[in-house]
């Protein structure tokens, strides 16, 4: 059994729609395979991309983890980010779990690195929320726990309510680039004010001009 997996699950369908406005299908799927790879290229420099499951029905990002050194795993169908994620963690079968989503286009390995120290230095579940304070961006949290999954409307609170339920310790970890997630058009315009080389960033900023 892994001691750690990591698991992003990247949504098929409906990507971002909330950027429709601004947006067509083709450059919002352009921005989420472009997140896509910032996020596998943080799991990469933090050295954990061979225990990296990408679970989704689209072939493009599947292909995407598969040449990045990660491990597909093929839904048949959108079910929801609790569905990808379950299922990534019964293919993965790992004593801890993190969990992220595909969308963070800041994402560095540094934020991965600070999440595991944190877990190493005692904190039962490492957690942290959009820049909303209503998602969960990373999550990171031991198997043992049996920690119940609740990434629907107000995740990042349900999983603090979790975590006091099993009795865990929390460390609530906000750095830039885990808290950071693309959403809305106020979203794609923060991202596009950023002071980074990051390509996302770069299509953020053309798609402002």
């Amino acid at each position: 059994m892994k001691t750690l997996a990591v698991i992003v699950p990247f949504k098929a369908a409906m990507q971002k729609s909330r950027l429709s406005g601004v947006l067509d299908p083709t450059q919002r799927r352009r921005l989420s395979l472009l997140m896509l790879e910032n996020v596998l290229g943080a799991v990469a420099r933090a050295g954990l991309m061979s225990a990296c499951h990408v679970v989704s029905s689209d072939k493009e990002a599947l292909g995407l983890a598969d040449r990045a050194g990660g491990v597909p795993v093929i839904e048949a169908r959108d079910r929801g980010v609790n569905a990808a994620v379950q299922l990534g963690m019964r293919r993965a079968r790992a004593r801890r779990y993190l969990v992220m989503p595909a969308d963070l286009p800041v994402l560095t390995d540094s934020d991965l690195r600070q999440a595991m120290t944190l877990n190493s230095q005692g904190a039962d579940v490492v957690i942290s929320p959009s820049h909303q304070f209503d998602g969960t961006n990373l999550l990171l949290f031991s198997a043992e726990k049996r920690f119940h999954l609740s990434y629907d409307k107000n995740s990042f609170w349900n999983h603090l309510g979790t975590s006091a339920q099993l009795g865990c310790s929390v460390a609530v970890y906000t750095g830039l680039g885990a808290v950071l997630d693309i959403d809305t058009v106020e979203d794609l315009a923060a991202l596009a004010r950023l002071p980074s080389a990051k390509r996302a960033v770069r299509f953020a900023m053309e798609a402002a001009a």
